[in-house]
């Protein structure tokens, strides 16, 4: 029967899928007192992984908010956020001139003019199967507060750019860090990716905090009217997989926001909430060569033609299972 044979191999059942995400912290706000240079906050942490396993249950989403602006002290770091183990952890909140240090976050806040302390570590690791990003907040420089880090990069007068992902459909970037304030313009900007820009004394003109759902760092405020340092941006988190069922997860799973995009479903949470997973149906592998591989079709060979097979069952302790 043309190229036919018949083999003998090990098949395997596993109930396992896969999804695609991105889990973003809240920014730290930037410094705020008046009549002081301060530091703009730090992005939240960014974590991304493409093969986070995932089983048919409802899981918990947290959504980490921007930390808080204050008139008279160190910006509020932002809150964590966090989905099965993928922790990413809130931005650090900007210093002051010589008062106050920044904080350490997942991306630190930038440091204020007169102050030589070290620098604001960006503390955001590897957890769970996710890669963490964040770096350090800006450090002294003389006569302007610095910027916050950004998941791509550290401070400097600036905020810190952030991190791309394509995860939504489009290319958005992440987790920028806020821009210093100054007593003569220009302060600096955000970093890209929803990163606030500092403001200019007296008046605290152009700051902005962060921007919602990147978790952007709030600018630096410098002023003779007591206005508080730029808040924070809240976080984000992005689950996205297949629509054909390739990873295990159907299309039927709920939570969040509900797009399509490249062939992907794609569930976005812009607050907290639960992701409830529903199973593709039971998979199999087949052992080839010491190799386990997927079993998405299969064929059978009639009268020297190749024909596609609708679906499949596989024995499993003398129970008849679907397996695609």
């Amino acid at each position: 029967m043309g190229n036919s044979r018949a083999c003998s191999c090990l098949v395997r059942e596993f109930n396992i899928a896969t999804v695609n995400t991105i889990v973003v912290a809240g920014g730290g706000a930037g410094g705020g007192l008046i009549n002081v240079i301060c530091g703009a906050g730090g992005a939240g942490g960014f974590s991304e992984a493409a093969t986070h396993t995932v089983t048919a249950q409802a899981y918990t989403i947290t959504v980490g908010a921007g930390g808080a602006g204050v008139t008279n002290g160190v910006g509020s770091n932002g809150t964590d956020s966090s989905f099965d183990g993928i922790i990413s952890n809130g931005g650090g909140g900007g210093g002051l001139d010589n008062t106050g240090n920044p904080s350490a976050g997942g991306s630190g806040g930038g440091q204020g003019p007169g102050n030589s302390s070290a620098a604001a570590a960006g503390n955001q690791g590897n957890t769970s199967d996710a890669t963490g990003f964040g770096n350090d907040g800006g450090g002294q420089r003389a006569g302007e507060g610095s910027g916050g880090g950004g998941a791509g990069a550290v401070g400097a007068k600036n905020g810190g750019n952030g991190r791309a992902s394509s995860i939504s459909g489009a290319s958005v970037t992440y987790a920028g860090g806020g821009g210093g304030s100054d007593d003569g313009s220009p302060a600096g900007t955000g970093g890209t990716g929803g990163g606030g820009d500092g403001g200019v004394y007296p008046t605290n003109g152009g700051a902005t905090a962060g921007a919602a759902n990147t978790g952007g760092g709030g600018g630096g405020s410098c002023d003779d009217i007591n206005v508080a340092g730029m808040n924070g941006g809240s976080g984000i988190i992005i689950i996205a997989f297949p629509e054909n069922g390739s990873t295990g997860v159907s299309t039927t799973s709920t939570g969040g926001t509900i797009t399509s995009s490249g062939g992907n479903q794609i569930h976005t949470f812009n607050s907290s909430g639960t992701f409830t997973v529903v199973l593709g149906g039971t998979k199999a592998q087949i052992n080839i060569g010491d190799v386990w591989k997927a079993v998405p079709a299969m064929k059978i060979n009639i009268g020297d033609a190749w024909k596609s097979v609708a679906s499949a069952k596989i024995n499993v302790g003398d129970v008849w299972k679907t397996i695609f």
